[in-house]
């Protein structure tokens, strides 16, 4: 989050439950397949498990799944799990308690292991942990998150830190390559190569020799992973972003409330997907000119 915060939205802003739910429908008609909850963080909004449970009943709609900071996993794992989530991807970037209070400005890292505990004991499976690796910041914990999978079926997946608005004179001082990870923790042991796992995100996936989980690494900027990507992110305002880094190309919000049809809903969809982006604009130190929004607002 930024130091100083971010500007709340009116409720009116936002989409309702019911809102979420026709286009998911609407999308689902037209080959949607998985659904992830994100954010900012999405444990905040009122009632998720009503619409997890509504998203679920939906056809054609195969895959649920969470990413959260698990501050609120501990109390919402359960009902979460019977609404209809299969998996949790959950941001973690260091396993020291005095740390995360200086790279979260709240709460506490407690917080976050007993909401990983809670997913597992409910069988979310799997549970995916990512770590925004920072060059002098906690760089020095990579052994120890790849050891995480030598005896739990984590994935753990170390991600390049990206150049977003507001991080950018960070970034420049922050970045680590995939390469410089990787040799970071081949202490711990041998990387074996693995298939990509049936979600299909973008992380290149290895084991350590005898581990039981997964390593993963994503690498936005020292190996682009555009041509792979097919999705889209709906935000909170009814926005649809093409491409994570991009403004959202149109807004559904407006036309549904002045009384779009399905149809005209179907085409505006067709019509955004044709421009979706052949890939990102980053490049480290140097955010693309279209990365005006914060990580804070756009979540994992």
């Amino acid at each position: 989050m930024p130091d100083d915060g971010v500007a709340w939205l009116k409720r009116s802003e936002l989409l309702t439950y019911e809102e979420i739910y026709r286009l998911v429908r609407i999308m689902a008609g037209l080959g949607l397949r998985k659904v992830r909850f994100t954010g900012g963080e999405p444990l905040v909004r009122s009632d998720l498990p009503e619409l997890v449970k509504e998203i679920s009943s939906i056809k054609n709609i195969e895959d649920i799944s969470l990413s959260t900071n698990a501050v609120l996993l501990d109390k919402y794992a359960a009902p979460l799990r019977d609404a209809g989530i299969q998996r949790v991807n959950i941001s973690l970037d260091t396993l020291s308690p005095e740390r995360f209070r200086e790279i979260s400005l709240r709460h506490s890292l407690e917080d976050v292991l007993r909401g990983i505990d809670a997913a597992e004991n409910v069988g979310m499976s799997p549970i995916k942990i990512n770590m925004v690796v920072m060059k002098g910041i906690n760089d020095d914990e990579l052994p120890e998150f790849a050891k995480l999978t030598i005896d739990n079926n984590y994935t753990v997946r170390f991600i390049e830190m990206m150049p977003l608005k507001e991080n950018l004179d960070r970034q420049k001082l922050s970045y680590l390559s995939t390469e410089k990870i990787k040799e970071a923790i081949s202490e711990v042991g041998e990387l074996i190569p693995i298939e990509r796992d049936e979600s299909g995100g973008p992380a290149r996936n290895y084991k350590i020799k005898g581990a039981k989980g997964k390593l993963g690494f994503i690498s936005p900027l020292s190996h682009n992973f555009c041509s792979d990507c097919n999705r889209m992110r709906l935000t909170a305002t009814g926005g649809l972003k093409l491409c994570l880094f991009n403004e959202p190309e149109l807004n559904f919000r407006e036309p549904m409330r002045n009384g779009a049809t399905d149809d005209d809903l179907i085409w505006m969809i067709r019509d955004a997907l044709i421009i979706k982006p052949l890939e990102h604009n980053l490049q480290v130190g140097k955010a693309g000119f279209e990365s005006y929004t914060a990580m804070s607002q756009i979540g994992g």
